[in-house]
């Protein structure tokens, strides 16, 4: 997965080159214009920083996405009930695909109560957190019993 995030930081980095040459220059005006106290370039520095800043987290987030589901599994090729390695953002890197529900489900701990939760493949993204599995997790001991607590707790 390290290498993935590699490839997909060389890309954003080259998509945004210009604009991260744009907000570098905008900075040192806005640096320049502070000294000089003129309160009116100022802000109008900041609101060109903010409109970039937006630019360049939009098209980031969606560089991220866009070259993780080059690189992930297809929904129609995952296998029922087994456990995989892969990026969610915030629910872990690990999760089995269940068939019968269309979703992943992954080991969650709140208010000390452990459960297993829920998150939709990519490709069926519906607003929500969206799990881009890239292959089948190694049958370590620790990822079987992991694996063994979500399919239980999901088969109550």
């Amino acid at each position: 997965m390290k290498e993935l995030f590699e490839k997909i930081y060389v890309e954003i980095d080259n998509i945004l080159k210009d604009k991260y040459l744009e907000r570098d220059s905008l900075k040192e005006q806005k640096k320049k214009f502070s000294k000089e106290k003129n309160r009116e370039k100022v802000k109008e520095l900041n609101e060109k920083l903010n409109t970039i800043n937006s630019y360049i987290a939009r098209v980031s987030k969606v560089q991220v996405e866009r070259t993780l589901a080059k690189n992930c599994i297809p929904k129609n090729s995952l296998k029922d009930k087994t456990l995989y390695y892969g990026h969610s953002g915030r629910c872990g890197d690990l999760m089995v695909w269940f068939s019968d529900k269309e979703q992943f489900g992954y080991w969650r701990s709140k208010w000390s109560h452990e459960f297993t939760d829920y998150v939709e493949h990519f490709e069926q993204d519906k607003g929500f957190v969206i799990f881009f599995p890239y292959k089948e997790a190694d049958l370590t001991p620790e990822n079987i019993e992991l694996k063994n607590n979500i399919i239980k707790d999901h088969e109550r």
